[in-house]
């Protein structure tokens, strides 16, 4: 099947064709059934060459078949205009003749034009810049026998037609009176036209190359910027549908997830007074550790913490996290929650909201999903009088070991996509002292394992492991 519009002819024929294949002895070729096909033909045709061109706009091939709006609107998803040049600048030379007086200034100011002799390219002076008649001869040229200061200038206009070779910025055009004359001894450079479509084109292309490092690397800076406590950051994209948890509800928009591993929390405080019937209640500012306390007139309340479980949004600012009460509320009672959240998550997703997406992605941060793993081991150690030490040491090394199993004298507790009970044996022998054996009786991930002891699979961007608190190290 070709993949080039079809014109309103190419289409009324294949409609036609379809007609006489269902039943011959339709005349399709006159009356309202005629008239029905020649309209549909014409709209089909304006489809086909929308879609025909939204392929050509999607692919960038042909940056010369792109509208110029289209191209440019694609250009501001990275912050690229097709429109923007650069402007030439030089340094000229302002001069007189006579020698300045004593507690006179003479002043170049900021504004002030100066340009070609045609007066066609034309820059204006960015500073105020004197000369001090208590000075003179710190001023004076013997080789062209006159009194200089020198000035920055910059085009009035972006272009490379700015450049100007040297001796060739020569006039006064206004704002000066205090000098006879004025040249230019260095070419003017930098002056750049706003590029072509195809230069333009092109740097679309190397931002899109460049997306995912560059993008990746600005989001795990700003996270990083308002929560000092994160020591990993992982990116899940839309495009990932295995782990995206999101997909129905960005209703086909690109969006990330940026999972956060952090122990950084903040207490927060809520109050509100009662209309009675309450028995739930939303925390304002998931989020939520945990929950402190809940006062109702002052008196301690009972309450359930219920943290949101539905998986697009647990952990991030758009969860529903929530308390529930014992009994309800009535009318006019007022009612006080002190709970801990996790602040860095909520400021860095805040900054994202206001900060440029590509493509105008839908950010999300949240918190990193801590995955339990049951451990049961034997240890026979060297000495009866070493029993309690090398437990003790066994579990320090084993919660290093969760945090980085490459590493395991790390602090940073990063995410790990593979642990392997083996290696993990193997590297409590060689890391311990102490002990004579050491003998891994079960390695399980509580959510999904099934076996006692096999390697364990991982996320490594949403996913880190921790030691479960049932661990078992049995001491011989």
């Amino acid at each position: 099947m070709s993949t080039s519009p079809r014109d309103v002819d190419e289409i009324i024929e294949a409609m036609n064709n379809t007609f006489d294949e269902i039943d011959p002895t339709i005349d399709v070729a006159k009356g309202p059934l005629g008239v029905l096909i020649y309209a549909t033909a014409i709209e089909l045709s304006r489809t086909e060459q929308q879609a025909a061109y939204l392929s050509t706009v999607y692919q960038l091939e042909k940056a010369e078949d792109i509208d110029a709006d289209d191209i440019e609107a694609l250009g501001n998803n990275y912050s690229l205009d097709p429109n923007v040049g650069n402007l030439a600048d030089a340094v000229v030379t302002f001069y007189r003749g006579s020698r300045p007086e004593s507690g006179q200034s003479y002043v170049v100011p900021e504004g002030s034009l100066v340009g070609t002799d045609d007066a066609r390219y034309t820059f204006i002076t960015t500073t105020d810049t004197v000369m001090n008649g208590d000075n003179p001869d710190i001023y004076y040229n013997p080789t062209e026998r006159r009194y200089e200061i020198r000035v920055e200038v910059e085009a009035i206009s972006i272009g490379d037609d700015f450049n100007l070779p040297s001796d060739t910025i020569t006039s006064i055009l206004s704002g000066v009176t205090d000098f006879d004359g004025v040249t230019n001894t260095e070419a003017a450079l930098g002056g750049q036209d706003p590029i072509d479509s195809i230069a333009f084109r092109n740097l679309i292309w190397n931002n899109l190359q460049a997306l995912n490092a560059d993008l990746a690397g600005r989001l795990i800076t700003t996270v990083s910027e308002y929560d000092s406590g994160v020591t990993d950051v992982g990116i899940v994209s839309s495009s990932e549908l295995d782990l995206f948890e999101r997909q129905a509800y960005i209703q086909g928009r690109t969006a990330l997830d940026i999972y956060v591993i952090t122990d950084t929390i903040s207490p927060e405080l809520q109050t509100f007074t009662s209309l009675g019937g309450e028995i739930f209640f939303p925390i304002d500012n998931p989020p939520v550790q945990s929950v402190r306390y809940v006062m109702v007139d002052g008196e301690r309340a009972a309450f359930q913490f219920i943290p949101d479980s539905v998986r697009a949004f647990r952990g991030s600012p758009r969860a529903n996290d929530r308390v529930k009460l014992t009994e309800v509320l009535q009318p006019g009672q007022t009612v006080e929650i002190q709970y801990f959240n996790y602040q860095g998550i909520i400021d860095s997703y805040n900054a994202l909201q206001g900060a440029q997406k590509p493509f105008g992605n839908d950010v999300l941060v949240r918190l990193a999903f801590a995955v339990p793993i049951f451990v049961a081991a034997r240890i026979t150690a060297a000495s009866a009088e070493d029993q309690t030490a090398v437990q003790a040491e066994v579990l320090d090394f084993t919660d290093s070991y969760f945090r980085d199993p490459v590493s395991p004298s790390a602090t940073r507790r990063l995410f790990v996509d593979r642990l392997d009970p083996a290696d993990y044996q193997q590297q409590v022998l060689a890391s311990v002292a102490g002990i004579s054996t050491f003998t891994v009786l079960s390695f399980v991930r509580l959510d999904v394992g099934v076996q006692d002891l096999s390697v364990i699979e991982l996320d490594g961007k949403t996913e880190y492991p921790v030691l479960s608190p049932g661990f078992n190290f049995e001491v011989q």
